[in-house]
């Protein structure tokens, strides 16, 4: 089955949205921001930021652009930074769980790696607790 970058992106934020942690509180994904909001209304939330490009250009001048690395960020709502932190830990694994659930991005592409999810302070629209993410995977077909 061929896929689609855009198909993969939505199996990606599907993937985003089932994210549950039951420790250090029990606490869900609000909401996932497909495209960057002017400010962020509901936390936790996760907002995607898109693709970077990796095109491979191949004998006879074909170009493979099925490689993906979604960037997204994880925004918390707790200002406590030692609860923060704790709580980016939890969502990091929830979301090692969902993506393995999801490692085939409802059939359009393959998860390959995920880069980041080391705790820190992040600026969007004021300053909160958080993490950033990379995450590739291959398009299917063409």
């Amino acid at each position: 089955m061929a896929g689609t970058y855009e198909e993969a992106r939505t199996a990606i934020k599907t993937a985003l949205a089932t994210v549950a942690i039951t420790s250090p509180i029990v606490q869900s994904i609000k909401k996932v921001y497909e495209y960057p909001p002017a400010t962020l209304q509901d936390r936790p939330c996760f907002v995607m930021w898109g693709s970077e490009m990796d095109a491979e250009w191949m004998m006879g001048g074909l170009v493979d652009e099925r490689v993906h690395t979604e960037h997204f960020q994880l925004f918390l709502q707790d200002s406590d930074i030692d609860q923060g932190f704790k709580l980016v830990m939890a969502y990091r694994a929830a979301l090692l769980t969902a993506l393995k659930t999801q490692g085939g991005l409802g059939g359009h592409a393959t998860v390959e790696r995920l880069r980041g999810g080391r705790p820190a302070e992040l600026t969007y629209d004021a300053k909160y607790i958080g993490a950033e993410f990379f995450l590739t995977f291959h398009i299917k077909g063409f």
